[in-house]
């Protein structure tokens, strides 16, 4: 399975080889050749028939390269914000994690975690926070999420409530909330606004933090 960077790779392979064929590349000879202006009025119908489909093959060929290179550039722009808008030190007590048009996961790994501040919009983001601690106070994560996805990962030894406020979304609270835990459980506040998209809170498996 290709990643993001295999994707636009070969999206600029296919870019090339669209280029070559709008642009009327002599190989092969038969390629794109532009449709003469003047009409031959004893050429067969077949022949006509054949020339829109090779203008409207060109046409076609023009938007599909247009649209790769928009969602190309899209793409780049989307990195360059999760890169210039996300904490680079994970191991800092307050975060801020920003992703466009990704798919990227955050993993904080502070030893008195206070603050997550999350903003994912048109992408499918995981916040996986079970690698740290949660300060004494406890721990507010903001996760505002607009038209894309958020999955939020917390441990079950923790004391975690969940406080949506959504419109036109799904939101899947995969908690016990049943089980009473000891009054000096670590405090975990998750804040959730999505708009127009979805957001998990729950555990999952962890083999390194065995939970």
């Amino acid at each position: 399975m290709l990643d993001m960077g295999g994707w636009v790779l070969a999206g600029f392979a296919f870019a090339a080889v669209l280029c070559a064929h709008v642009s009327g590349d002599p190989s092969p000879p038969h390629a794109c050749r532009t449709a003469p202006t003047l009409r031959d009025p004893k050429r067969s119908s077949a022949a006509a028939i054949a020339d829109r489909y090779s203008r409207r093959m060109r046409r076609i060929l023009k938007w599909l390269l247009g649209l790769l290179v928009l969602n190309t550039l899209v793409w780049a722009v989307g990195q360059a914000i999760t890169r210039s808008k996300t904490t680079s030190d994970v191991t800092a007590d307050d975060v801020d994690f920003h992703a466009f048009w990704a798919s990227p996961t955050f993993v904080p790994q502070s030893t008195s975690l206070r603050r997550v501040n999350v903003l994912v919009v048109m992408a499918g983001a995981t916040v996986d926070l079970r690698e740290a601690v949660p300060a004494d106070g406890g721990t507010v994560a903001y996760v505002t999420t607009l038209l894309g996805g958020t999955a939020v990962l917390v441990r079950k030894d923790w004391d975690v409530e969940v406080v949506e406020e959504t419109k036109s979304s799904e939101v899947d609270i995969r908690l016990d909330s049943g089980i009473e835990r000891p009054s000096n459980s670590p405090k975990v506040t998750v804040y959730l606004r999505t708009t127009y998209g979805g957001a998990l809170v729950g555990y999952e498996p962890s083999t390194k933090l065995g939970t």
